[in-house]
């Protein structure tokens, strides 16, 4: 009886052994006659655009001003877009942060930090360096004003990190809001 279990035994590991042998040698098989093959007609031809691109993470915060509010030529944004461009790279990723730009208020593009200027100089000035390099931009759009947040500084969660004195960020109470400033920046640079 025992001979027979072993028997068996045998013979099932002996089975699957051969049918994982198998499964290996089809799918040798298929990649092998399979690699290579291309779709019938010819190969799509590719765009020709600039390939390269570089984040410039905070650098409206490089834009800086006199103590009457205007703007400085001696910034790094003029040296940074050139050493981009110097470097073969066409694409500028950036931010235009929401809380920068209607700082006072929904509809207000006045900066009232620093003399009630208009809070577009900066940006206005970093889109002027790109376009003076040959640099295409891609803009990110974020950081939503207290104003527009209201309600939400108000939850217990971020009422403790504010205690904390941790910076928060979130949401607007009102998307509309925040398409409502997407809309400004698509007008202001169309």
């Amino acid at each position: 009886m025992k001979r027979r279990v072993l028997s068996r035994t045998g013979l099932r590991c002996g089975l699957l052994l051969l049918a994982l042998l198998a499964l290996a040698g089809t799918i040798w098989w298929d990649n092998a006659v399979n690699r290579g093959i291309e779709a019938d007609g010819p190969a799509p031809a590719l765009a020709q655009v600039a390939r390269g691109g570089v984040n410039v993470y905070n650098l409206q915060y490089e834009v800086t001003h006199d103590a009457q509010g205007r703007l400085m030529p001696d910034n790094k944004v003029a040296q940074t877009m050139r050493m981009i461009r110097e470097g073969g790279f066409h694409w500028v990723r950036t931010q235009f942060p929401w809380e920068d730009i209607e700082i006072c208020g929904k509809g207000n593009f006045q900066d009232c930090h620093h003399a009630n200027q208009s809070t577009w100089l900066k940006y206005d000035y970093i889109v002027q360096q790109a376009t003076a390099n040959g640099l295409a931009l891609i803009v990110r759009l974020d950081r939503p004003p207290d104003w527009a947040r209201r309600g939400w500084i108000t939850t217990p969660e971020v009422q403790a990190q504010l205690k904390l004195h941790q910076p928060v960020t979130g949401p607007p109470d009102r998307l509309a809001d925040f398409g409502d400033y997407v809309a400004a920046v698509a007008q202001h640079y169309p």
